[in-house]
């Protein structure tokens, strides 16, 4: 009898799903009570934290008052009403805590009635003393009165702090013992869910996982640069009609393999054309104004997130219609790629040359003080003096430039365009061949 992969495979996940919910089950009903005894201990904590707290703001409001006797110092009953009030929000906290315990209850009944005696009697104190009867007040903390009821205070609080470390040794204790018992039944379940995977996988591997693995290993090695080797298998269920669609498919794939890879050459090197077309100025070789906008919004990012310098330079041909008019526009179009060819060979790779339109350049200058930028600008003015052209019958030109640098406050390149070619019109106002640095 055959059996079909698809009965093969809801046998294994029915077998796998009942296992695993069963084991889940138990897991988490056992978190569950693990858990309940972890908030018992956690809850123990805090109850002794807060008892330990409320003894300390009747020392610290006990305190206060006794300061403010010695001293007459109104600064002194701060700690003294802090303590009083806090000590009543420990006493509800406390309450709460212990709805469950009423010996608790009852103690903590007999706490309060004491910490409302000793806080009378420090207030008696207090009033005595602001009312000009010192000596009745120091006459009453000179008795055993007050010393009487925190000694009375301090027993009860032990008692309540003992009970409650006694509440949490047991209830460590049946956490530790929740604790080993998960484990040791986690182990069970443990042993018991990898001998039924065991058997599962074994019937698995017989009836699925060799052929699958022949017909994986076939198509491993069938690559564009290995001899395909067809895969045998004899089974006659789903997988035996996959290992034959595989071997024909792998000898229609290799007649058109090929032809494939030629076309795909073919279109990744139009495209990588058409985006070169498209971001660089054809005449110089330069990149062109468009790239140079998008390229400009990450640099200046960056520029203001790692606080780095952008300094641009901005030049333009001196008296270029000049040129054109006495020497032809063909000339003008070969001064413009010569330029534009030093521009390129001589920036950094981090540098963008742009040419910005007619006979307009910018080179864009991550990483650069403005000060670094005007010596470069300077330096490539007196280059371009110093060049003669063949095409201007051995004539040198000369170029104006402005330089500007990347404010704090710059959000886009506009504002450093706009400055730069501020400069660079002050440079041709002034007489030109020369660099003009803006001040913004």
């Amino acid at each position: 009898m055959v059996v079909k992969i698809k009965t093969k495979v809801y046998l294994l996940f029915a077998s796998l799903m009942i296992i695993g919910v069963l084991n889940f089950s138990l897991m988490t009903e056992m978190e569950k009570i693990s858990e309940q005894d972890y908030r018992l201990v956690l809850h123990t904590h805090i109850v002794i934290r807060h008892g330990e707290e409320l003894l300390g703001q009747i020392r610290d409001a006990e305190t206060g008052q006794r300061g403010y006797l010695l001293t007459g110092d109104e600064k002194y009953l701060e700690p003294f009403f802090s303590g009083v009030e806090k000590s009543e929000n420990d006493l509800r906290t406390l309450t709460d805590l212990t709805r469950g315990n009423q010996n608790q209850q009852q103690r903590l009944l007999r706490i309060m009635k004491l910490i409302n005696e000793k806080i009378m009697e420090l207030n008696t104190t207090i009033e005595l003393y602001k009312a000009g009867e010192i000596d009745k007040s120091i006459q009453l903390v000179s008795s055993d009165y007050g010393k009487n009821i925190m000694d009375r205070i301090r027993i009860e609080m032990s008692d309540f702090q003992v009970e409650e470390e006694s509440l949490l040794k047991a209830r460590r204790k049946t956490y530790s013992n929740r604790q080993e018992a998960i484990h040791y039944i986690f182990m069970l379940e443990s042993v018991l869910f990898f001998s039924s995977l065991i058997i599962i996988l074994w019937y698995v591997n017989k009836s699925m996982l060799r052929p699958l693995s022949k017909l994986t290993k076939s198509a491993r090695e069938y690559q564009f640069n290995k001899d395909f080797n067809p895969v045998q298998i004899s089974t006659e269920d789903e997988i035996g009609e996959l290992a034959s669609a595989f071997n024909l498919m792998a000898e229609r794939v290799i007649q058109s393999r090929d032809a494939l890879v030629d076309d795909n050459q073919k279109t990744q090197t139009k495209l990588d054309d058409a985006l070169h077309d498209a971001t660089t100025d054809t005449l110089t070789g330069l990149k062109n104004r468009r790239y140079m906008l998008e390229q400009a919004k990450l640099h200046i990012s960056a520029c203001q997130r790692y606080k780095h310098d952008l300094s641009i330079i901005m030049f333009d041909i001196d008296h270029f219609k000049r040129i054109n008019d006495n020497y032809g526009h063909a000339s003008g179009d070969e001064v413009l790629r010569i330029l534009g060819r030093y521009v390129r060979d001589n920036i950094r790779s981090s540098d963008l040359g742009v040419r910005y339109g007619g006979e307009e350049f910018v080179i864009l200058l991550p990483y650069t003080s403005l000060e670094s930028a005007v010596l470069m600008a300077e330096d490539l003015r007196k280059t371009v003096e110093a060049m003669v052209f063949s095409v201007l019958e051995q004539h040198s030109m000369t170029i104006s430039l402005g330089v500007a640098k990347l404010n704090r406050d710059d959000i886009a390149l506009d504002a450093l365009i706009m400055r730069a070619d501020k400069a660079l019109y002050e440079s041709k106002h002034n007489g030109r061949n020369r660099v003009t640095v803006s001040n913004h």
